[in-house]
């Protein structure tokens, strides 16, 4: 059993590690070659068990956001359904750094884009501004 444990938390520390490699890498990534791979890998991290894994998927979608915009406003729906899929699921120390993720995606939307998306993640961000967490309160205001 603590054999098994320890084989768990080796494996997220090794994905955590793996997802830093990527961070580092992310804004040299081709937008149309290597991007959608990362995406891809990062997706499913969103919704995952591990705050820390979550933490770090949320930051690798918003460098994503920020060195490649075209790649994420052609994902709009993809990535507005990512993230409401994985809202329930979104640990409390996760928050901030999801709030600092819709900002950049929101930040690299048109006018039209933002339209369609800003009802989805504003009720988000509004009942964000009562965390308790300084940081996460900071990170809404700054959202809003």
């Amino acid at each position: 059993e603590t054999a098994a444990a320890g084989s768990a938390a080796d494996s997220l520390e090794q994905q955590g590690s793996l997802l830093d490699l990527l961070l580092a890498l992310a804004p040299a990534l081709s937008p149309t070659e290597h991007a959608p791979l990362l995406w891809r890998a990062v997706r499913p991290l969103l919704s995952h068990n591990s705050p820390l894994l979550q933490k770090k998927a949320y930051k690798a979608l918003g460098t994503l956001a920020e060195h490649h915009p075209s790649f994420l406003t052609e994902r709009l729906a993809d990535v507005t359904a990512a993230f409401d899929e994985a809202l329930p699921t979104c640990h409390t120390a996760c928050k901030r750094r999801r709030l600092v993720c819709l900002q950049a995606l929101v930040s690299r939307l048109s006018v039209e884009q933002l339209r369609s998306a800003m009802p989805a993640m504003l009720g988000e961000v509004v009942l964000a501004t009562k965390e308790s967490n300084v940081k996460s309160r900071a990170a809404a205001f700054d959202a809003l």
